[in-house]
């Protein structure tokens, strides 16, 4: 598998009370992340991490960590950046499609948005989205 990853034991989802493949908060020290917990083929659990994360956090290949999780009740998976929630509250169709949409999909366009440190670069960055789910809604044919 390429990329950084978490390696936990292969009951990590049952031991959770959670399905496979579920979104969990994950906490290593005092920085707690959004992440989903994935069953690999070979029986194991584990999380993806990204390179920022993995610099941030100073991290070592084959350290063992203490972490803790927790089952994510957010509403996408991850954080609602302020700009998209304005976004959506001014145009109720653009909401609605946005909704539609994929888990996956919503968290994509979601970190596109939260991605940037500038406020009016994220509120323009949603205002694109809210055009793209109807080009979306348009290729489909709906």
């Amino acid at each position: 598998m390429g990329g950084w990853y978490l390696e936990l034991p292969a009951d990590a989802n049952e031991a959770l009370a959670l399905p496979p493949n579920s979104r969990v908060m994950l906490s290593i020290g005092d920085i707690t992340l959004h992440r989903a917990l994935r069953k690999s083929k070979n029986g194991y659990s584990y999380l993806g991490l990204n390179q920022q994360t993995v610099k941030q956090l100073k991290l070592i290949e084959g350290a063992e960590l203490e972490i803790r999780l927790s089952p994510d009740t957010s509403r996408f998976g991850m954080d609602f950046p302020e700009e998209m929630q304005e976004v959506m509250a001014q145009d109720p169709e653009g909401e609605a499609l946005f909704l539609a949409l994929s888990d996956g999909s919503k968290r994509g366009f979601l970190h596109y948005v939260s991605s940037s440190k500038n406020s009016q670069t994220r509120i323009n960055r949603a205002l694109h989205i809210m055009n793209r789910v109807r080009e979306l809604r348009d290729e489909k044919g709906d």
